[in-house]
């Protein structure tokens, strides 16, 4: 059995390995597929490579307005000397796009041609074969890779998908993942909120970045301090989902029930990482499902999504759900930090005549407002104690 830790400093790495090692003995990363209309699948990430039915474009198309012609027949164009070619018998008259006549074999565009009368046009330049016509297959050949597997089928995925002839496409199923709000201080944020509570909005950060990663998200109704009633919101809704978030309750305080939950229906595998914020998370499985106990203050439930829930959906769906780039800015003071745990920093990022300048957002991990004013964060590592003023960092953009 694995080892399990108690609010105890299990390093980032440490317990992503552990969590991700156990989640795959599970069956936690084996690809679900279904057949879904093409229509339905904007956004959706394919588990099967989609080739093509027939060929885009499935015949010889103009690419212009203008004129069909044998180009053999317009070798004594000159600029000097013009030839005269009569409507039916020398050309025909295209609009882009359409079919072209079988016996022609090159496209002369409108802007070329000086029509003397409705029937006889000149031309002073010769074409040559294939001139301003789109072959058969062009852009797909028939039985060629129109969108690879694991890819996100974005407009033009499915505009593609669509040309070449496929109605339907293979893709991976979206987890259903359930979203648990405890604590008996919070309240309705659409409500009256009477000078003991606060308002819980941490399901819209929920809502918000689980819809962005391609999955369906379920908020369950806001839950008190209540064991009971947490361990029956548990029950009922695991059978029904992929994954499930118990949000706060994660600490040792005497309404912090999250672990104790897990282990009752499941295995806690890690409680308590050294990262900040977001130390107390709780990393559990439960019917060889991922369960994870988010710490409650608004960043601290920000970063365990990005740490964990994040990397757990891109090994499930085999790509690339957020981009992460990477910039060098220079630090306007002395960032400091604690000496054995992972920091994740807020940062507002300035360009200025010097350089991009880094300034730390201050703020403790309940407040939005550090989310919400910062364009990158610094992630400081565990053996470093923070970085001196001027000093060229590492910032991931937001």
């Amino acid at each position: 059995m694995v080892k399990k830790t108690y609010l105890e400093k299990a390093t980032l790495a440490d317990a992503s390995t552990r969590w991700f090692e156990v989640l795959k003995q599970a069956g936690c990363f084996q690809k679900i597929s279904e057949t879904i209309s093409t229509l339905d699948a904007f956004e959706r990430i394919t588990s099967k490579a989609v080739e093509a039915k027939r060929a885009v474009p499935h015949v010889k198309t103009s690419a212009m307005d203008g004129i069909a012609v044998r180009a053999n027949e317009t070798v004594d164009a000159r600029i000097d000397q013009a030839l005269v070619l009569k409507r039916d018998k020398d050309f025909i008259q295209v609009d882009t796009g359409d079919p072209l006549p079988e016996d022609c074999d090159a496209v002369i565009m409108v802007e070329d041609l000086d029509f003397l009368d409705q029937n006889t046009v000149e031309i002073r330049k010769a074409s040559f074969p294939g001139q301003h016509i789109r072959p058969l297959g062009e852009d797909f050949a028939k039985a060629t890779p129109v969108v690879e597997v694991h890819k996100i089928l974005k407009p033009e995925a499915i505009a593609a998908c669509l040309a070449s002839g496929n109605a339907t496409v293979d893709v991976v199923k979206t987890p259903k993942i359930l979203v648990i709000p405890t604590g008996s201080e919070l309240a309705d944020p659409l409500g009256n909120i009477p000078p003991e509570k606060y308002p819980e909005t941490n399901s819209m950060l929920f809502r918000g970045y689980l819809n962005r990663w391609k999955t369906e998200p379920s908020i369950h109704p806001l839950i008190e301090d209540d064991e009971a009633l947490i361990k029956e919101a548990v029950a009922k809704g695991m059978d029904a989902h992929d994954m499930i978030l118990i949000n706060a309750g994660t600490s040792k305080g005497r309404e912090d029930f999250t672990t104790s939950i897990i282990e009752a229906f499941g295995e806690v595998l890690v409680h308590g990482v050294s990262m900040h914020p977001g130390h107390p998370v709780v990393l559990g499985v439960i019917q060889n499902k991922p369960v994870i106990g988010v710490p409650g203050y608004p960043v601290a439930t920000w970063v365990t999504l990005q740490q964990f829930v994040l990397p757990f959906l891109e090994k499930y769906y085999g790509c690339a759900l957020q981009s992460r780039h990477i910039i060098k800015a220079k630090l306007d003071k002395k960032v400091y930090s604690s000496i054995g745990e992972i920091e994740f920093i807020r940062i507002r990022l300035e360009e200025t005549d010097d350089g991009l300048i880094a300034h730390q957002i201050t703020g403790k991990a309940s407040a939005l407002s550090s989310l919400i004013n910062a364009n990158g964060i610094l992630q400081v590592p565990e053996a470093v104690s923070g970085y001196p003023q001027g000093e060229e960092v590492d910032i991931l953009l937001l």
